[in-house]
């Protein structure tokens, strides 16, 4: 996965946690997705990435766009990232 030099620099900025830019790497890939859809791209348990989410949303770095059905018929939160100007990709 590549990221763009001046994206990299941007997250580096606002001092994210390795974890965290794993999973900012996830949605520059995906565009939008639900945690469990990062979670089964970056081949590990949701666990590991709901609360990185969380994380990333009280950054600024994503925002929750949407909700949708979930597989066992819940609500589940679908994730974009954020510019560093406040608008999304």
């Amino acid at each position: 996965m590549t990221v763009h030099p001046n994206s990299a620099m941007a997250y580096h900025d606002i001092n994210l946690t390795a974890r965290q830019f794993e999973v900012v790497e996830a949605l520059q890939v995906l565009g939008k997705a639900t945690d469990q859809q990062i979670a089964d791209f970056m081949e590990v348990t949701i666990n590991r990435v709901t609360g990185r989410i969380t994380e990333l949303r009280d950054k600024n770095v994503l925002a929750e766009i949407e909700s949708v059905d979930g597989e066992f018929g819940k609500k589940v939160r679908v994730c974009r990232l954020v510019d560093y100007k406040g608008g999304l990709w």
